[in-house]
């Protein structure tokens, strides 16, 4: 779309709006954003609107219309079964290890299937790109995506590769030098249709913004969270604010690490580096021999994509699910083939060209482990921790299973729990009990919520001023 056809430039409007700190409408922030991607629009045009936003804080709508602006020119990906994605807006200044690459590794060695978005570094020494990069993965896979969501269940989505209307405006974004709309758009565009998002926040603003325009670009089974230590990942260091997006519809709640089975790590502990470091971090993550808090934190974010992928029914039976793939090596052997090294794949059947002697039995080994831990039964249709209900016993994978990737239900059933929906209410598989409410994305004011569903997800109570928990006044 060029400038002209949009006819009166809305850019200069919405920037003056900005800085006046007036609200802007969807159809001019729409306008504005597509104007502001357009190659006729003066770099100057471009640094004001966006410091604008910046220094008036970035707006549900604004956000909104960025992600739609930039997925209407975005090069398609042929995909659409299942796919969930775990990734953070950055900012926190933790300079830590990449956390949320590696849970998005381990979330698919153990039955998720992840199309995981993100670039090289822009606030730290090393972004999701750097990593991959690293450990020897092509970070432009271009057509080939699809094949291998299919073929690996990852897949990782370079953001200039696949946003190139974002190219031209990056020269700008650097010359600045600081965070921008792009910045709390980027987690919401990728151009997978997703089943299912894990996205970290570095601040509560960031958090609430994004969570809203999640909800009015329709987005569901959706989990923003805000560590507790101010890091954009879930932490074991202490309970995080999660604000779970269902549509339209908003809930709060609070996931807390000591409730589940894992060491608290401080910043210190998931400090990384550059890309050689954290590499050499990562590759020991992926094998199950870094320091346990490292681990344990790789393995709570790696959960909670299990659990809005409806791999598993909460988060207790998917913390036990990730560890038990990082115990039969899945990960590792998923980025030794990820970097083309001839690894066999775990999965229900052999890889092309092996014996059975020869192809492994990760998916039998977690499947016969999860049956162990749960009693062989399927999870609960209702509970706080999904806990078993019947004698039924998970079914090992066979040779002659399909090779296409399960939907999340089959994956409940492949990886040792119940086909049937996860929980009985909740779009990620948290059971509410009766009188839990739900916000909604307009404002409303939900009543307190008392009771949860979710083994190591904890509810708090609502604000009763729906602007200050949802809107931008009070800030």
């Amino acid at each position: 779309m060029t400038a002209a056809l949009l006819g009166a430039r809305a850019l200069p409007a919405v920037t003056r709006d900005a800085v006046a700190g007036r609200t802007v409408s969807p159809e001019a922030a729409r306008d504005a954003v597509a104007e502001l991607l357009d190659e006729a629009t003066e770099p100057v045009d471009v640094a004001a609107f966006l410091t604008a936003v910046a220094v008036g804080g970035a707006t549900p709508v604004l956000v909104a219309a960025a992600v739609r602006a930039v997925l209407a020119v975005a090069r398609p990906v042929a995909w659409t079964g299942p796919a969930a994605d775990v990734v953070g807006t950055g900012g926190d200044g933790s300079d830590s290890v990449n956390i949320s690459t590696l849970a998005g590794l381990v979330a698919a060695s153990a039955g998720a299937t992840v199309a995981k978005a993100g670039n090289r570094a822009a606030t730290s020494r090393c972004g999701s790109a750097d990593l991959l990069e690293a450990l020897g993965v092509d970070l432009d896979a271009g057509e080939r995506i699809p094949a291998q969501l299919a073929e690996h269940r990852f897949a990782f989505l370079f953001a200039p590769a696949l946003h190139p209307a974002l190219r031209r405006i990056a020269p700008v974004r650097r010359r600045l030098g600081f965070r921008t709309l792009f910045n709390l758009s980027g987690p919401l565009a990728n151009p997978v249709p997703l089943t299912g998002r894990l996205i970290g926040t570095a601040t509560r603003r960031d958090q609430e913004v994004l969570a809203e325009a999640a909800a009015l670009l329709g987005h569901r089974r959706t989990w923003v969270v805000l560590g507790a230590d101010g890091m954009d990942e879930l932490t074991t260091a202490g309970p995080a604010r999660v604000i779970e997006v269902d549509g339209g519809d908003l809930t709060e709640f609070t996931v807390d690490p000591a409730e589940l089975p894992l060491l608290p790590a401080g910043r210190a502990e998931l400090a990384g580096g550059g890309p050689e470091r954290n590499a050499a971090l990562a590759r020991q993550v992926l094998a199950g021999t870094a320091p346990r808090p490292l681990l344990d934190t790789v393995l709570l974010n790696a959960a909670a994509v299990l659990l809005l992928a409806g791999v598993a029914a909460d988060l207790t039976s998917a913390v036990g699910i990730a560890r038990d793939a990082v115990s039969a090596q899945a990960p590792a052997a998923l980025a030794d083939r990820l970097a083309g090294q001839a690894t066999p794949a775990p999965g229900p059947h052999p890889a092309p060209g092996t014996t059975r002697a020869q192809a492994p039995t990760t998916p039998a080994v977690l499947a016969d482990r999860l049956a162990r831990r749960t009693g062989g039964a399927e999870p609960a249709a209702t509970g706080s921790a999904g806990r078993a209900q019947g004698p039924a016993r998970p079914r090992a994978p066979q040779r002659g299973d399909t090779p296409e990737p399960a939907a999340p239900a089959e994956h409940l059933a492949r990886w040792g729990g119940s086909a049937a929906e996860p929980a009985a209410a909740g779009s990620a598989g948290r059971a509410r009990a009766a009188g839990a409410t739900v916000g909604r994305a307009r404002g409303e004011a939900p009543a307190p919520r008392t009771t949860s569903g979710a083994a190591g997800a904890r509810p708090v109570r609502t604000d009763s001023n729906p602007e200050g928990r949802h809107g931008h006044a009070s800030r």
